[in-house]
Order: structure tokens, then C-alpha cells, then sequence
């Protein structure tokens, strides 16, 4: 089951707004970049799949 549009739009829309956030955030936690940055791009794979 894929994702309508609104759905598509709000989580494209919180991704271009947390991206650097929760990036920074995971960052601090993960002490590596490319881990913190593969957990938020998960994190946003579950939430299409929970939309």
C-alpha cells in the first residue's frame, strides 16, 4: 500500500524540516555521521510504511 498525497507531502515536508535536527540529534548519540544519517533516513522509511 503506498502513500496518498497528503501523506507523501506532510512526511516530505517534516523531512526537509527535521532533516538537520534529528540529524545533529543522532549525531551527538551515534558519534558518526554516516550512522546518524542512515538511522534518520530510517526512521522516515518507517514512517512512510506507518502513514
Amino acid at each position: 500500500m503506498g502513500l496518498d498525497d497528503d501523506q507523501r507531502h506532510a512526511i516530505e515536508e517534516l523531512f526537509r524540516d527535521m532533516l538537520y535536527p534529528l540529524s545533529a540529534y543522532a549525531n551527538n548519540a551515534l558519534h558518526n555521521y554516516s550512522l546518524a544519517e542512515d538511522a534518520v533516513q530510517e526512521t522516515f522509511r518507517i514512517a512512510c510504511t506507518k502513514a
